[in-house]
């Protein structure tokens, strides 16, 4: 059954019951939807959500959470997490030394799809024909929804998630071997080279696209202070920032004016117009901030996880709140709602914050580890707990 946009978005905001969202390539897309170079219909196609790594959910989560299922990958690692249209949950688990990994895909009842042993250490996104593409050290992979490799693209280096643009570009960085520079490529769905922009710099994010092609990429140059480019859709450099800290600093997000915001090492937020000067920049706390992308809220406001705290800011930049201890970077959902991971192994727990800082609800974990949170269409949270696994938390 085809099921529009509106329609899921007011069942997922209505009541906790199942939701199917599926992808529906003949009609209008959904305001709620990242663009045409991802799947259609998808609650988390990519990293961050959207290629604008917001990290907000057009979802509404769970009033009344619980536990629904935990399933067990087998041993330590970290892991990021993907939802298709259908509600498949693509999740990776990459043993702490890199050198094994297995690719899994869940059905939303927590039950094994299938899994593969291919060495896979980062995972970026589903492209609009459902192609799952994630990376090892020398390989750019597109995965088929069954689990079959459907292209292999040989890049050596890689050392970050891929991107998928609206057009269907694949953005990849390598950290520079066998060349002595970092380079960002772009690639074609068959895995040809469109273009490789030379940075000059150690690449340690991944990049982040607006809806007009615009890619904005952070990078550390000669180990002394961070740039940000701003590249054209043909690969040409529009402008660059520099930041003057030799600290690393995180993906950047995208406000809907077009302003972008991203944190660095030293735990400094800064504020960068589309033109490529500096709005505003404020120290957010001591010591380092979370290298993840500022979550973006409704209404602008900015949330960071830093010090082992969620810290929330007005788009000017004014500090509004400050909220909990090893709380670990946050999620929003459609009615503004922030989640976060917080506090040691032992007394895990997921937080529910409301916009004015103030605790909505907390749930215990059986254990936690800095995986991202998503959200799927019915308000499931799922996140990694226990090290080894990833929970589901739900109605």
């Amino acid at each position: 059954m085809r099921v529009s946009g509106a329609i899921v978005l007011l069942l997922a905001a209505g009541c906790g019951g199942e939701v199917t969202v599926a992808a529906d390539d003949t009609g209008p897309a959904a305001p709620w939807e990242c663009g045409p170079g991802l799947q259609r219909g998808a609650p988390w196609p990519t990293l961050w959500r959207c290629n604008d790594h917001r990290a907000r959910s057009p979802f509404v989560g769970p009033r009344a959470p619980k536990v629904k299922w935990v399933f067990d990958a087998g041993f330590d690692g970290y892991s990021s997490t993907l939802i298709g249209a259908d509600g498949t949950l693509y999740f990776l688990h990459v043993a702490g030394n890199g050198a094994t990994s297995k690719l899994y895909a869940l059905r939303p009842n927590g039950t094994q799809k299938w899994m593969t042993d291919r060495t896979i250490e980062t995972l970026g996104a589903i492209a609009a024909d459902g192609s799952l593409y994630a990376a090892s050290r020398d390989h750019l992979y597109a995965i088929n929804p069954d689990g079959s490799v459907k292209r292999a693209i040989a890049l050596t280096g890689l050392t970050a998630a891929p991107v998928i643009g609206a057009d269907g570009t694949i953005y990849v960085a390598s950290n520079g071997h066998p060349m002595p520079i970092d380079q960002l490529y772009a690639l074609s769905a068959d895995g040809s080279t469109k273009w490789a922009f030379p940075t000059e710099d150690a690449i340690q994010a991944i990049p982040t696209v607006d809806a007009h092609g615009t890619i904005y990429l952070s990078a550390l140059f000669n180990f002394l202070y961070h740039r940000l480019y701003a590249l054209s859709p043909e690969g040409a450099s529009r402008w660059t920032f520099t930041t003057g800290e030799a600290e690393v600093f995180s993906t950047p997000s995208l406000a809907e004016d077009g302003t972008i915001y991203f944190g660095t090492g030293k735990s400094r937020l800064i504020a960068v117009r589309p033109d490529g000067q500096q709005r505003w920049a404020v120290t957010v706390s001591s010591p380092g901030m979370a290298l993840t992308p500022p979550a973006i809220g409704p209404d602008g406001s900015l949330y960071v996880s830093s010090a082992g705290a969620v810290h929330a800011f007005d788009a000017g930049g004014a500090k509004k709140w400050e909220y909990g201890i090893l709380c670990g970077p946050p999620v929003l959902d459609a009615e503004g709602t922030i989640y976060t991971p917080c506090g040691p192994e032992k007394t895990a727990r997921l937080d529910a914050v409301r916009p004015d800082g103030s605790q909505k609800w907390s749930l215990a974990l059986p254990g936690w580890i800095d995986y991202e949170l998503v959200i799927g269409a019915d308000g499931t949270i799922y996140l990694g707990c226990a090290k080894k696994s990833l929970c589901a938390v739900g109605a």
